[in-house]
């Protein structure tokens, strides 16, 4: 289809988005309603109705399959010339700015990008460095639980461009506001052991202490970065970093961009963090110009998922900032009308509908597609506990199992931990069924047993106290085939000695004379 052709073929809503070039606007769009049509169909309306070149156009969006599609479709519309169209993630659109500035990126250019591996040992290290009196510091066993944590925390920081000094200060105001909290606070009088309005002691416990320790992993981003430096690396989302800052250190090489670029294009703009949209406002905003050239897409309810990273306050706040044309998009290509209307069910629960109290305008989403009119049945049930929903699951399958005529059926849950209690049910009930996952080798049985050998040895060759309970699981595996009356012969002995005896689980096993007085029956083991 030419572009004519496809133009006529949208909705008036679509049609308004791909023609309001001018000025800021923002489209709330919802799955199935075209959103990614729009956005190309509008850079060539660009291209077809300005004299815009097309490298003067950003398009930047959430992943680089997202980007693929979108230049594939661009090269569709307007054929090779949409090669000379930046669409971009933001993190590839960073890399261009310090390829392109070999000067200004000249120390970022001389690292390397950190390994998955080489972050884990770099961490180890962090940890390693602890002082004695660190709340994060362990001495046995998983001494290095933590890492993840402080990985996830730092990257965060990273994300949203937060210094340690703004954490600090998010925390102090997160204890004083939970000080306020009745949870906290003592509400009548026991002469002698409490006063009203005191806090209880579960305040210290609760927030006091898990705060320190949060402080205590905040105050280690620095030595963090310092740790990376030292080792000529880097992490993916420092990239950002660089660019903002040289932003805003050097105005030369931002009015660079922002003359460039004429026109900026944002998909899954409720999914941009911190430091991303700093960038993005970094170009946009001129001092010798008013209303940027800027839109926006974004979907206010799959910005429910902040544990992902979509955030429904970047919608507001673009709103409030730029005052922008409000564009919803409200027919659904891709689902029946009965799917639409459950699942407006569910999401006006977590919701509650924030986008129609600030923008006064209720989103309606209305099946318009070849699906529209399918007439399946939908049901929507709200049951207290997993073991509930699953039970009632179980019963429906095993029915429709039972039935003349079963045909296959689908179950979908968001965490396959909550499928193995499902499938437990039906493999006693003999009902045939098959799992779809991503297996991680790393959390397979076999390789988590194999960890745990290499860090009893790791532990012994640095001549740390070993793990009792590690040497423990390892001498039950089956693959050492283990004497079971020997192991427990070893293990009422061990917990028998004598108190003022301290030798670990692996010494006692290496003491010739106690074995020999244990009797034991496979001694090769």
């Amino acid at each position: 289809m030419t572009f004519e052709e496809k133009l006529n073929e949208l909705n008036d809503a679509q049609k308004q988005a791909v023609k309001s070039i001018e000025g800021p606007v923002m489209v709330i769009a919802g799955p199935g309603t075209g959103k990614t049509e729009i956005l190309s169909l509008r850079i060539g309306f660009i291209l077809k109705n300005t004299d815009t070149p097309p490298h003067s156009i950003l398009c930047l969006t959430y992943t680089d399959a997202a980007a693929t599609e979108m230049r594939n479709r661009l090269i569709t519309l307007i054929g090779p010339e949409a090669y000379k169209i930046q669409v971009n993630t933001f993190h590839g659109f960073c890399n261009m700015v310090i390829q392109e500035n070999p000067a200004q990126f000249q120390q970022a250019r001389e690292l390397e990008p950190i390994s998955e591996i080489d972050k884990f040992k770099l961490l180890q290290q962090l940890i390693d460095e602890f002082g004695p009196e660190h709340p994060l510091k362990k001495f046995k066993g998983q001494m290095y639980y933590d890492w993840k944590r402080l990985d996830e925390l730092f990257a965060t920081m990273k994300k949203e461009n937060w210094t340690p000094v703004y954490v600090y200060d998010q925390i102090e105001k997160f204890i004083e506001e939970k000080s306020q909290d009745k949870e906290y606070i003592y509400q009548n009088n026991r002469a002698g052991v409490y006063v009203k309005g005191e806090l209880k002691p579960k305040f210290k416990t609760d927030i006091v202490d898990r705060m320190a320790i949060f402080k205590a992993a905040v105050s280690e981003y620095d030595h963090y970065n310092a740790l990376l430096a030292e080792k000529g690396q880097y992490d993916f989302d420092d990239m950002l970093l660089w660019v903002f800052r040289a932003f805003r250190e050097n105005p030369d090489l931002l009015s660079n961009y922002q003359e460039r670029f004429l026109y900026f294009l944002v998909d899954e703009f409720q999914d941009t963090n911190g430091i991303q949209i700093d960038i993005l406002q970094s170009m946009l905003d001129h001092e010798w110009l008013e209303k940027p050239n800027v839109f926006v897409v974004g979907d206010d309810d799959q910005a429910i998922y902040r544990f992902q990273g979509a955030n429904l306050k970047n919608l507001f706040d673009f709103n409030d900032k730029y005052h922008p044309d409000i564009i919803f998009l409200s027919q659904n290509y891709r689902s029946s009308q009965l799917i639409i209307d459950a699942s407006r069910i569910i999401t006006t629960q977590i919701d509650g509908s924030r986008i129609e109290h600030v923008f006064g305008r209720k989103k309606t989403i209305i099946g318009d597609g070849p699906h529209a009119k399918l007439r399946h049945q939908v049901e929507v049930k709200m049951l207290p506990t997993v073991s509930y929903e699953n039970a009632d699951i179980f019963r429906q399958l095993k029915m429709w199992h039972l039935s003349d005529a079963p045909g296959e059926m689908a179950v979908l849950y968001s965490k396959h931990e909550l499928g193995r209690e499902l499938a437990q049910a039906l493999k006693g009930a003999g009902i045939p069924f098959h799992s779809v996952k991503t297996v991680d080798a790393l959390t397979q049985p076999l390789i988590l047993h194999l960890l745990d050998i290499l860090l009893c040895i790791h532990q012994l060759s640095d001549g740390a106290d070993n793990d009792d309970a590690l040497v423990y699981r390892i001498l039950h595996l089956r693959y050492l085939h283990p004497n079971t009356i020997d192991l427990q012969k070893i293990i009422l002995a061990y917990t028998a000695k004598d108190r003022n005896n301290h030798s670990t689980l692996y010494m006692w096993l290496g003491d010739r004379e106690i074995l020999d007085g244990l009797q034991l029956k496979d001694r090769k083991q």
